[in-house]
């Protein structure tokens, strides 16, 4: 049944959100979306084109189509994109927090490391220096000692020893 005013006029009140309100609702939508997605003009402007756009549809067989197969497809493919979205999200999820997971354990052990470094470079100086130098670094490597032990129980605490 084309739509045509007559035809409008004699239609129940369900049968006009069925076929006239939502179907333009969808292609202004869509239409709407699209435009915005290329961002080639303001947000009012792809208003006023998406609105023109859909009611031009307004008298033609998509407007029937968009009706008709996507009312009926519609929770098939709301459900299949839901699927899709939280299957591909949580993948993402799982990658991202496994690679937080690896950074902080590696940022420990290259704290060890550095720490390592600085108590090794502190021992020679020591070897080469004399009197009141000596115990300065002798002082260093006690406060480096100790932050090395904090680390090595944080780091025996994450990995379970």
């Amino acid at each position: 049944m084309p739509l045509t005013l007559p035809n409008l006029l004699a239609m129940d009140p369900s049968q006009i959100l069925y076929t006239v309100v939502l179907p333009f609702v969808i292609a202004f939508t869509i239409f709407w979306g699209l435009l915005t997605a290329m961002r080639l003009f303001s947000s009012k402007i792809n208003t006023i084109i998406a609105f023109v756009l859909a009611t031009g549809l307004f008298f033609t067989d998509a407007y029937l189509f968009i009706g008709q197969f996507i009312f009926a497809s519609g929770t098939f493919l709301a459900a299949g994109l839901f699927i899709l979205i939280f299957v591909f999200g949580t993948i993402s999820w799982a990658f991202s927090r496994g690679r937080s997971i690896y950074k902080e354990n590696i940022g420990y052990e290259n704290e060890l490391k550095n720490i390592n470094k600085q108590i090794e470079k502190l021992t020679d100086k020591i070897n080469r220096s004399t009197g009141q130098e000596k115990a300065h670094y002798e002082s260093e490597i006690g406060k480096l000692l100790q932050k090395k032990q904090v680390l090595e129980a944080q780091l025996k605490a994450i990995r379970g020893y």
